[in-house]
Formats: C-alpha cells, structure tokens, sequence
C-alpha cells in the first residue's frame, strides 16, 4: 500500500505581539529615528536658522531656540572637527532646513507606526532612507575632499557613520511589500 504524503504547505497566522521588545530589530530603528529627532530638533535646527557662509553666535539672539548648552556643543563640534558645518554654504543650509521641517515629522510619525505595526510606513521610510543616504553620501565626499576638508577625518567618520549606515538598515527592513506581515510558511 503506498504511503500518502502532503506537500502542500500550510501558512498559520501568528498572533500579533503588542511590545516592541519582541521586534528588536524594529526597536533598533526606533532608538535611531529618537536620537535623529533629537538632532534635527536641536543641531539641524541651529544650521537651517544659521547664517549661511557662516554660522555666528549672534545668529540665534532673536530665537529662545536651541537652548545655550546646544549652541556651546555646536560651536565646539564645527571648531574641532567640522568646518564644512561651521561655514554653512547654502546647499548645506538647505539640506539641514530639510531635518527639522520635514524629517522630524517623519521620525515622529515612523516611531508611531513601527511601534503599532502600520504597512503605510513602508514607502515614506524608502524615500527617506534614500534621500538621508544621497544627501550624507554628497556631505561626506564634501567633509573628505572638499573645500572645507575635515581636520579630523576618523572623528568625522565616527560622527556620520550612522547616518550613512541608518539609511541603509532602514531600507533592507522596509523593502518588503508588507514589512509587518504575520504570515510565515511551515513545512
């Protein structure tokens, strides 16, 4: 008598984890996307508001924004290791407009919709992986090669590296058409 085998396969629906501790690789992207809010609340806010050709103290007399230790630690940071942020050409200026005004929403509403498993994330999060990745590869060949060369080019490294990296985690999680499928096959 021959044996009967079943090959198809069956697809079981997992339950839906309601804690981000389960997802550690989504609660990575989270802790990113804080610390990327934080610096594009505070430092990207100081250099979209800051004089382009030259970022001064006196720039930011009429805004009770960013607070003094902020401006203290900017003013250090572009001394020590990055004159590129120091002299503030308007592209630069342009590119950090884009962090407080539209990235920090971004952030905001991501961490929401990663905490709570929302597909609609999906393309919003390709686009920015991929322009935060174009926009930190034209920064970083300016910071290496470029008229306002870095003095420090390890620190400068240390310092952009997530930002190039961040991008690039973000766009390996989202690729998928539905980043927060509950489905896995069984054999």
């Amino acid at each position: 008598m021959a044996k009967k085998t079943n090959t198809s396969k069956k697809v079981v629906t997992t339950k839906k984890s309601s804690s981000i501790f389960s997802r550690p690789f989504d609660l990575l992207i989270i802790f990113i996307f804080f610390i990327f809010a934080l610096i594009a609340f505070t430092v990207d806010f100081a250099q979209a508001i800051g004089s382009a050709g030259g970022i001064k103290r006196s720039d930011f007399d009429k805004f009770f924004w960013p607070p003094n230790f902020v401006l203290d630690a900017f003013e250090w940071w572009c001394d020590y290791a990055d004159p590129l942020l120091r002299n503030n050409p308007w592209w630069f200026k342009a590119m950090a407009g884009m962090s407080p005004f539209i990235y920090f929403p971004f952030y905001v509403v991501a961490i929401y919709a990663i905490i709570n498993k929302c597909n609609w994330i999906r393309i919003p999060s390709i686009m920015w992986g991929s322009c935060m990745f174009y926009s930190l590869y034209v920064i970083v060949i300016e910071e290496f090669y470029g008229q306002f060369k870095t003095p420090e080019p390890l620190i400068i490294s240390l310092a952009y590296g997530p930002y190039v990296i961040a991008p690039l985690v973000v766009l390996f999680r989202f690729l998928p058409a539905k980043p927060f499928s509950n489905k896995r096959k069984n054999n």
